[in-house]
């Protein structure tokens, strides 16, 4: 007999949740299957476009919901008197059952999301027209079996607890989301209360609803914002070191769980009480939450929302009593163990009433401030901004003007005032303050707006030109590169890793002002033509994380740099024309085009993208560029004229159309030229 893990006991527990399992498969991988099918068949005439992780797999998120049916199934023994007697009696030690059962979850769990992954990834391969992004190959698997193993660990947690499903479900629920409620209500008390405090600064996020694995896929997904998961490191290292704890405290739970629980709401009276104070407090947090914003904001208390927040609360404490105990007389009898919801409300807000006023009474002086950092919390920084324009400056004009600015903004938050209504000619920046203690504070200070100024000039003054021109981002930084040029879009992730070392090579021999034209974002190229005021741009944009910050920068690729602009021709022109010009060459009426549009990267007038009037359009110019299209030259990279040529004919009652990429002779771009327009 095995102590820790027995074989047996493994198969058995695959074999227990099967059928879960089977029709999780085929759900998740079916679905993640079809995603790439279907983009890849209604984009195949498109210009090459990258898939990123919000792309990639994003039926994938159901494995979120799906993972406790696995836990559910194999544990159901657990809320079944008979089940429970037999599971308990068995020849082996409950840890042994334990760790066992837990495997067999992890392997259909996990097998699930790789197997997805894997059959995801070789059908995008498919198609010529899409490429993978690089975060999209490691971020999605990675993220998908932290927060399916945190859940399970959630989900068995509550299970060892209780012994009905009912509870069961509740109890997972207030485990996964407490702190995050709690946190949520801490972040809106402290931001009414004292708005120049940075919570998320000072605490690393902790409170914000951010730091939650679960919200952080789901919104990569629907918002599309992936730099949370990217540069979050701190939030995988707290949800794997959760989920550890919970598997531990979970197999001590079942070395210890009576089988007579089996059917009870809870292990016993007192935690049954405790579970319903647990789930009634967050909403009881909200009504605290509002009284204690509307104190602060000195603004009225509408009764109508005090009344229905007061009732919700009570519902929802008397509810879970009633549904749990299935016995009126319970129910009522908890009344006044209500009481325990209300004081954790008063420390709540005597939590927060201490927190303001510490926060408020902590303004350090010019002489105590070691050092100051201007820093933007979004996710737009670029890579200079984290690495040279926000960094650490330790100049004394700088700190005063910084410190005066957090006295003035204390002083507007003990009188209440809101800055964007009193203070007009004022502003406020992101200030990070480094005590001579070495204390860290985040705080928004409130300038003039001269003032303010000046202290963005002091802050630019401290680094020198060639620190914030000399730094690009180290391609172990990189997670992901688009190389665009207007409506040319390529991505193959090796050629772009070949571009980048040749644009960072490149950039090393250039003199500073033209470093300063890479980095003016982006650097825009106007047309060739006269009588259009739109502009065109070729540049490379680069996104990753440094030192735990998300970043996206973006660099122009001007005609000083010839060797990265060669690099860029040849990785389109790699792109083959072969089905595309067969099916130009296979519309037998001409009139049957209606319109073509043209991208083209001039070595000689920069980058032009046209629409062409075909109806002015030559028809020696329309066989020229259909022969020079079929020819399909190869290129030196600076001779001649690499173009996107978009046909839009009809196809019956439809508007169809065909993409083909080739080099232009200059003598025939000069000859279009005249006739574009929109």
């Amino acid at each position: 007999m095995n102590k820790f893990f027995n074989p047996k006991i493994y198969l058995e527990g695959i074999k227990k949740i099967k059928v879960t399992g089977i029709a999780c498969s085929i759900i998740i991988i079916v679905l993640n299957a079809i995603v790439p099918i279907i983009y890849g068949i209604a984009n195949f005439r498109n210009t090459i476009s990258i898939i990123s992780a919000d792309k990639f797999a994003y039926p994938m998120a159901l494995i979120m919901f799906l993972a406790p049916l696995f836990v559910l199934n194999m544990f159901s023994f657990l809320n079944k008197r008979n089940e429970s007697d037999f599971y308990h009696a068995i020849p082996y030690t409950r840890i042994c059952v334990y760790v066992s059962f837990m495997a067999a979850i992890l392997t259909w769990i996990w097998g699930i999301i790789l197997v997805s992954c894997a059959v995801t990834t070789l059908l995008w391969q498919v198609f010529p027209n899409v490429q993978l992004g690089f975060s999209a190959l490691w971020i999605i698997p990675v993220s998908y079996i932290l927060v399916t193993t945190f859940i399970v660990s959630i989900m068995t947690f509550s299970m060892m607890l209780t012994g009905t499903t009912f509870t069961n479900l509740c109890t997972a629920a207030l485990s996964m989301f407490l702190t995050r409620a709690v946190g949520m209500m801490v972040t809106s008390c402290m931001s009414t209360a004292v708005w120049a405090f940075d919570i998320n600064y000072s605490t690393g996020a902790f409170f914000s609803i951010d730091f939650f694995l679960p919200y952080a896929i789901l919104k990569m997904l629907f918002m599309g914002d992936v730099s949370n998961l990217l540069s979050q490191q701190a939030l995988y290292i707290w949800t794997a070191c959760i989920t550890v704890v919970m598997l531990g405290i979970s197999g001590f739970l079942y070395w210890r769980r009576r089988s007579e629980i089996a059917g009870m709401t809870a292990t016993s009276p007192v935690m049954h009480h405790v579970i319903r104070c647990l789930i009634t407090l967050p909403f009881a947090l909200i009504l605290t939450s509002y009284l204690i914003s509307s104190a602060y904001s000195r603004s009225n208390i509408d009764s109508t929302v005090f009344i229905l927040l007061t009732v919700l609360t009570l519902l929802v404490y008397f509810i879970y009593e009633l549904v749990s105990t299935k016995s009126w007389r319970k129910m009522l009898r908890s009344t006044p163990l209500l009481l325990t919801v209300v004081a954790g409300c008063l420390i709540f807000t005597a939590g927060i009433n201490i927190s303001y006023q510490m926060i408020v009474n902590d303004t350090p002086d010019p002489e105590d401030i070691k050092s100051i950092r201007i820093y933007n919390d979004a996710s737009d920084n670029t890579y200079e901004d984290l690495t040279t324009r926000y960094s650490w400056i330790s100049n004394d004009e700088a700190i005063t003007i910084a410190a005066n600015g957090l006295k003035k903004a204390m002083e507007s938050v003990k009188d209440g005032k809101r800055y964007w209504n009193i203070y007009d000619d004022y502003q406020t920046i992101d200030v990070a303050f480094k005590t001579a203690g070495g204390r860290v504070l985040g705080r928004k200070v409130l300038l003039k707006r001269e003032d303010a100024g000046r202290l963005y000039q002091l802050c630019e003054a401290a680094v020198t030109d060639s620190s914030y021109y000399s730094v690009l981002p180290d391609m172990s930084e990189i997670n992901d590169i688009i190389v665009n040029v207007q409506s040319f879009e390529n991505s193959f992730p090796d050629d772009k890793r070949t571009v980048w070392l040749v644009f960072t090579e490149e950039y090393k021999t250039l003199t500073l002002e033209q470093k300063m034209l890479v980095k003016t974002t982006p650097m825009k190229v106007p047309r060739a033509y006269a009588g259009s005021g739109s502009e065109a741009y070729i540049y490379l944009s680069v996104s990753g994380v440094y030192n735990g910050d998300y970043f996206s920068s973006l660099y122009t690729v001007p005609d000083c740099m010839p060797k990265t602009q060669k690099a860029i021709r040849d990785l389109y022109f790699n792109y083959s024309n072969e089905k595309e010009i067969a099916e130009i060459l296979a519309i037998e009426d001409s009139e049957q085009v209606t319109s073509i549009r043209f991208t083209c990267i001039s070595s000689e007038f920069g980058t032009v993208w046209e629409s062409l009037d075909l109806s002015v359009l030559p028809q020696s110019t329309q066989d020229r560029l259909i022969g020079e299209i079929k020819a399909e030259k190869p290129t030196d990279g600076t001779a001649e004229n690499l173009t996107e040529m978009v046909f839009i004919y009809m196809d019956g009652d439809y508007y169809e159309s065909v993409t083909v990429y080739f080099t232009m002779s200059r003598d025939l771009l000069t000859e279009l030229m005249p006739y574009g327009g929109y």
